[in-house]
């Protein structure tokens, strides 16, 4: 058992105030004159999009998330609307032609909801207050000196999941490896937040009785039922596709959730797929139209229709080549100077005289001026 502290990176209320702000002023720069295409490449968080100037092709109506949906159907054409904000970010549209009420072209700059600098700082900053205190205090004092909330979770070597964390292995291989009851860890990082833990208690590798582990065995044993029932659920739908009905109406009638994600590449996490995983994996596999057998992944079963596919472009790779050589060259001399840095820790004689130096003066002492 371990407590554990989150600080979650999800943008905050400001930040997405920020991105609303960006959207206003990126949207006037097109007012001034600048060209759409040229502000979307520059600008637009929509990768497969942005590298055709915005441009999102034809679609029909449906297709895009609701708020955009809806817009895209009603404001004029050549006209670059005031932002939209879905659950991805503020849109800046351009409607370039309409057929009716079935389908548009139209254009878009996606600005998304992401932390401003200024709030980057200021989570890091928290964490390494935290880490700090975590040395001299208890986590539930640090915690609450700066605060934050502190949870009491089970962790399970094999799989050291925190609903707000992720995957906490770093934490975890502490927690199992190095750490004693009482003691507080280091701030660790992952893709959702940076999480700090203090050791309760560890259980020793065994075998579990019937009784203590009856509740995880049923819970299993449900959830493998569950998704032998959604891929019967997922043949049926493609089943009634094969049989010339429309993919949305089937997927409706089945009481089937469907997601429309924002174009993704291979490697980035994309919400409700995952991340290099089966999913993924067919996606790529089809081509616009297309629609896949049911795919598995380790908590989910999908029917994947692709949408659009965009080529990868040689021409662009190439054109920033260079940048990507210096960035990676970054990383490694980064990566390097942490572990010279690590390196000289481990060999250093330290002499803690923090107690020394730090303890109040007697008042009765003579004090002599400090000379420069």
């Amino acid at each position: 058992s371990v407590k554990i502290v989150v600080l979650g990176k999800t943008p905050t209320a400001a930040d997405s105030a920020a991105a609303g702000e960006t959207a206003v002023r990126v949207r006037q720069e097109i007012l001034d004159g600048a060209d759409f295409a040229e502000v979307a490449e520059r600008e637009s968080s929509d990768e497969g999009s942005a590298v055709l100037g915005g441009d999102l092709g034809v679609f029909p109506q449906g297709r895009m998330i609701g708020a955009f949906d809806s817009t895209v159907f009603a404001v004029p054409l050549n006209t670059v609307v005031e932002p939209v904000r879905t659950a991805f970010g503020y849109h800046i549209i351009e409607v370039l032609e309409r057929w009716g009420a079935d389908s548009v072209q139209a254009r878009h700059v996606l600005i998304p909801f992401e932390r401003t600098d200024d709030s980057e700082i200021a989570l890091l900053m928290l964490a390494d207050s935290l880490e700090d205190m975590g040395e001299v205090m208890p986590l539930e004092e640090a915690a609450a000196n700066v605060g934050l909330e502190i949870t009491t979770v089970d962790l399970a070597e094999n799989f050291p999941f925190v609903g707000g964390a992720g995957q906490i292995s770093e934490g975890a291989d502490w927690a199992f490896l190095e750490g004693e009851p009482g003691d507080v860890s280091p701030v660790f990082e992952t893709d959702q937040a940076f999480y700090t833990l203090e050791l309760i208690s560890t259980t020793p590798e065994g075998v579990l009785p019937l009784e203590t582990a009856r509740a995880a065995i049923e819970s299993t044993l449900r959830f493998d039922r569950k998704m032998v029932q959604a891929t019967v659920d997922g043949q049926a739908m493609l089943d009634r596709i094969a049989a010339g009905e429309d993919f949305t109406e089937v997927a409706e009638d089945l009481g089937l959730q469907m997601e429309e994600p924002t174009p993704f590449t291979r490697n980035q996490f994309v919400p409700r797929l995952g991340r290099q995983n089966a999913a993924i994996g067919a996606s790529f596999g089809l081509r616009p139209g297309q629609i896949s057998e049911v795919v598995t992944t380790a908590a989910n079963a999908f029917v994947i229709e692709q949408v659009s596919y965009a080529e990868a472009d040689s021409a662009a790779w190439l054109g920033q080549a260079i940048q990507q050589r210096q960035t990676q060259a970054g990383i490694q001399q980064q990566t390097r100077l942490q572990m010279w840095v690590a390196a000289l820790r481990a060999a250093a004689r330290i002499v803690d005289r923090r107690a020394e130096v730090l303890a109040p003066q007697d008042e009765d002492l003579v004090q002599f001026p400090t000379v420069f």
